[in-house]
């Protein structure tokens, strides 16, 4: 079936509602949060964690309903790409002025920010001399 990718074989379910499945290729890149699928297309949870050495991974998968036996294949179903117009361009970002400019600076007062050159705000005023 087009849309997905082969995870790879499920070992045990845990008391607390977790997959454990052996990752068939180590090299794949994993996306944590991917919905995971058994043979059928059925959606058995999403991909939380992966654990282990490096070179024999396992991807802890939540579960969403009944755990799949021991054994049965588990499926990524992969990203559906962006269509239309404005397909992979980032959102432009709408607001006032201070979005735009630096943080912390203000451009009305000269004296940038409270607290900047000089001013020692109310906590910290000298003490009159006697």
């Amino acid at each position: 079936m087009p849309g997905r990718l082969l995870v790879g074989e499920v070992l045990h379910s845990t008391k607390m509602g977790y997959l454990v499945a052996r990752i068939s290729d180590p090299n794949m890149r994993i996306r944590l949060g991917a919905p995971v699928e058994d043979d059928s297309g059925r959606r058995i949870g999403r991909i939380v964690d992966v654990i282990g050495r490096v070179e024999s991974p396992y991807a802890v998968i939540r579960l969403e309903g009944e755990p799949p036996e021991p054994g049965a294949r588990v499926y990524m179903r992969l990203r559906r790409k962006p269509r239309g117009a404005r397909a992979g361009r980032s959102v432009k970002k709408r607001g006032g002025k201070r979005g735009r400019l630096q943080a912390g600076v203000h451009h009305r007062n000269p004296r940038g920010p409270k607290g900047v050159r000089g001013d020692r705000g109310s906590h910290s005023r000298r003490k009159p001399r006697r």
